[in-house]
């Protein structure tokens, strides 16, 4: 493709960068060739304003919206999103790490926004009842009819600020155990978030055959 070809007078450029014919198709007061303006350009329109209008991806700003540093609010969606799908194992691991590290600051953040989740709960009633049909599903499983004397006076005599944690969570990642009263204690509204439904197997298995043996079963 003919590129940089002058005319007799060596003044203006035959064709433009695209290969275009610019003694055919014109060139505006910019220089640019007007095929490509039309063709590649058309998302670079200028308003009166001075404001453009449409992004590299033809996304109208005017709806859209633009951020402060000039870029295209659903560009930066979509890249955010791409980025999120690629990346979103690694993305879950550093919000666990954060949360492990930081719990004081997840329990504020809960605090501050308390009035917004329960006005959210009583605006879509089925979000709450999806997620304690799950819970409760789950929690179910790990409840026997056995090995509940006290359980109830356990939870009465928590103490203010305490709260009651299941030593081998629930549902744990590794291992789960059983809503008895002798897998309760009380732990600190940080050091409970903290733990979470974290388990040391080898502090497991020590707390389960101390039981057996104080049961004389081991």
């Amino acid at each position: 493709m003919p590129t940089g070809v002058y005319d007799h007078f060596k003044i203006k450029k035959q064709f433009c960068k695209r290969g275009h014919d610019t003694f055919i198709c014109g060139r505006g007061t910019d220089r640019a060739c007007l095929l490509c303006k039309e063709k590649y350009y058309r998302n670079y329109d200028i308003t009166i304003s001075g404001k453009k209008q449409f992004c590299i991806r033809n996304h109208d700003t005017f709806v859209v919206g633009r951020y402060t540093n000039g870029e295209c609010v659903e560009c930066v969606r979509i890249k955010g999103e791409k980025y999120y799908e690629i990346n979103v194992k690694l993305i879950l691991e550093k919000k666990q790490i954060y949360r492990e590290e930081h719990p004081e600051v997840i329990i504020k953040w809960r605090e501050e926004h308390k009035d917004y989740f329960i006005q959210y709960v009583k605006e879509h009633p089925e979000v709450g009842r999806l997620a304690s049909l799950r819970i409760n599903a789950k929690r179910k499983l790990r409840i026997v009819s056995w090995g509940q004397d006290g359980t109830l006076e356990f939870y009465a005599n928590c103490p203010n600020g305490m709260a009651v944690d299941h030593i081998i969570p629930l549902c744990g990642k590794k291992v789960s155990g059983l809503h008895v009263s002798w897998n309760l204690q009380y732990l600190t509204g940080v050091e409970n978030s903290k733990k979470h439904n974290k388990c040391n197997l080898l502090e497991a298995s020590a707390w389960y055959g101390k039981i057996l043996e104080e049961a004389g079963l081991k």
